[in-house]
């Protein structure tokens, strides 16, 4: 076996090797929430701003869209940094969720409960483009991840902050 063969079936173990000992975190919902969300700074009375860019059927669906796909994000992706802008870690940071857990979540993302949670999404700073299949939306959205995170802990999805001092 020549030397870049080696190298290269070495590369490719490591990769397999880091992967089954770094897990990725649950896939709640997957298929249903495809986006990419990214810090855009602090907002107004304690929210965080994400950009957030991902796909909706329809114009009029796209606020809603994008503001559901900043919730999903804040609780299972985070954010790294971006700029000025520190990394956000995730609310939930298991590996896999319980039946009660996801009882919770589904009562927040089917009943459109997450709603409370987006105070505003920045309308002037959305676009929206046609695509094959619907439509492509990129929207700043804020949310108050600290009343989120206090719904969460009292549902039993993440736990209470200082828990790890008790």
């Amino acid at each position: 076996m020549s030397l870049g063969l080696r190298k290269l079936a070495a590369a490719v173990a490591c990769l397999m090797i880091s992967a089954a000992a770094f897990p990725a975190g649950p896939e709640y919902r997957a298929g249903e929430f495809s986006y990419e969300i990214e810090s855009a700074g602090a907002g107004a009375n304690g929210t965080f701003l994400y950009k957030v860019t991902c796909t909706a059927q329809n114009p009029p669906a796209a606020a809603d869209a994008a503001s559901a796909c900043a919730v999903h994000g804040v609780i299972f992706k985070g954010t790294a940094a971006a700029g000025a802008n520190p990394a956000q870690t995730p609310l939930f940071n298991g590996e896999e969720l319980t039946d009660g857990q996801k009882t919770a979540l589904d009562g927040i993302f089917d009943g459109k409960h997450w709603k409370k949670y987006v105070p505003q999404v920045a309308t002037g700073s959305m676009k929206i483009a046609k695509m094959k299949k619907g439509y492509r939306v990129e929207a700043t959205v804020a949310v108050d991840k600290r009343k989120l995170r206090l719904d969460l802990e009292q549902a039993g999805v993440v736990e209470k902050l200082g828990s790890m001092f008790n």
